[in-house]
Formats: C-alpha cells, structure tokens, sequence
C-alpha cells in the first residue's frame, strides 16, 4: 500500500518535472522566438531606413543637380545676352558714327556747292548757260549737256565747278602725292562730282571754259567753248567739247534737237581735231 502510493508520488513528481521542464522548454523557445522576430524586424527597419536614405538622398542629389544645371544656365544665358547686347550696342555705335561722319560729310560738300555755285555764276560765260544737245556716233544717239549754275550735267551725270582755292589740307596732300596724305582718304563725292575750274580764256573766237578733276595733279583738262557758226543760212551758237594739250574739238553741240541730229557728228574745218 505504501510503495503504491510511493509509486504515484514518484509518478505525480515526474509528470511535474516534465511539466515543469516542458514549460520552461516552451517559455524558452518563445523567447527565443520574440528575439528572433525583433532581430529580423530591426534588421528589416534598417534596410528599409537605408534604402530610404539612399533614395532621399538620390532624390536630393538629382534635385541639386537640377538646381544647379538650371542655375548654371541661367547664368550662361545671362552672360551670352550680355556680351550679345554689348556687341550689338558696339555695332550700332560704329554704325551710327560711320553715317554721321558720311552725313556730315555730305552736307559739307553740299554747302561748299551752294556757296561754290554763287562764286562760279560769276565765272562761267553766259554763252555757256542752257541745255545742248550732240550726236554721239559711238553709240548712235544725242548726248545732252545742260550747264547751270556750278554744274555740268551732261546726260543725267553731275560735275560741280569748284574754284581750287577751295581744296583743303587733305585734298592738296592728296593732290600732290605727299607722305602725309598716308592717313588721309579720297573723298569719293568729291572724287565723282566735283570739278576744279582752271581758266576761262579766249581763243578763236569763243571763250574756253576748263575744267579738270578735282584730284587731277596733271594733263590737260575738258574744255567747253561756244561760237556761232553759219548753218543752212542761219547763225546759231555751236557748243564745242575739246580735249587735250591741242585743245582738240571732239563732239558739238546744238541748242535744238533737229540740227544735232542733221549735222550728226559734223566737224568743222577751222578748229584742230584729232578724229
């Protein structure tokens, strides 16, 4: 009876043992298990905080780079529009004073004309003054000249006469060919237009009026003479253009249409001609 009742104490003692075992065995591995699971979760955390680290920061670095480039831009833009507008600026300033210096120039030359015609209407023969018209056999047509005031103008193309005391320091270096004229400049309106008036003498009958270029610094001039002439009957004042040392005529010119075109390129035998 005793060693029955031993037996199950025995038993009850065991099965409290495994029980007790058991229970810690399991509160064991769950702690384990907790720790497990909070390892992997902080391990989680960790890469989750680290790969979004990473992308802010990648994000960061794009925004920055963004930022920069726009500014980096903007600026080189700023700087391209500068030196753009200081270049434009530049041109037109170089523009303006080459249109003003033509301008001036030019309004120079055409008061020195204005005042220049006044003097030349008391130089040139009244013979001279009027409209003419000669037969031009190169080309087989009337050529016409008409003279007033300072000017020649012979078929559309001007020559205004200027006295040569009218010539300035640069045109008389320029004319003379000295080494100071390296740094002056032909005037070309002068060049083109303007005409020195030499003389006006007689000769033959007629008076001569000669004219040179303005920068002609030898050779004989263009000479312009009138004189009449007995024509079908008639006397009327014949135009003579001469050239050269001899004064040589070369075209005639009539004051009406129908007789430059009769007497076409007529020359006549008292005056000396090299055609």
């Amino acid at each position: 009876m005793l060693v029955k009742k031993m037996g199950i104490v025995v038993v009850l003692c065991c099965s409290l043992l495994v029980t007790v075992g058991c229970g810690k065995q399991s509160g064991s591995t769950e702690q384990q298990s907790s720790e497990s699971t909070q390892k992997i979760s902080s391990e989680k955390a960790k890469k989750a905080s680290s790969e979004s680290a990473k992308k802010t920061s990648s994000e960061s670095a794009k925004k920055a780079s963004s930022e920069s480039a726009k500014k980096a831009s903007s600026e080189s833009a700023q700087k391209a529009s500068s030196e753009s507008a200081k270049k434009a600026s530049s041109e037109s300033a170089q523009k303006a004073s080459s249109e003003s210096t033509k301008k001036a120039s030019s309004e120079s030359a055409k008061k020195a004309s204005s005042e220049s015609a006044k003097k030349a209407n008391n130089l040139i023969d009244s013979s001279l003054i009027g409209t003419w018209y000669g037969y031009n056999k190169y080309e087989s047509k009337l050529d016409t000249i008409n003279i007033t005031g300072n000017k020649i103008i012979t078929n559309g193309n001007v020559t205004e006469l200027h006295l040569t005391s009218e010539r300035t320091a640069a045109d008389k270096a320029l004319l003379a060919g000295s080494s100071t004229a390296g740094n002056s400049k032909v005037d070309t309106y002068k060049e083109s237009h303007w005409g020195s008036f030499v003389s006006l003498h007689g000769e033959d009958g007629r008076k001569w009026l000669d004219v040179r270029g303005w920068y002609q610094s030898a050779g004989a001039g263009s000479y312009y003479g009138v004189k009449n002439r007995v024509i079908n009957g008639r006397s009327i004042p014949v135009l003579t253009i001469a050239g050269g040392a001899g004064i040589w005529a070369s075209q005639h010119f009539y004051q009406d249409k129908a007789d430059a075109n009769k007497m076409s390129d007529t020359m006549f035998d008292d005056e000396p001609s090299q055609n």
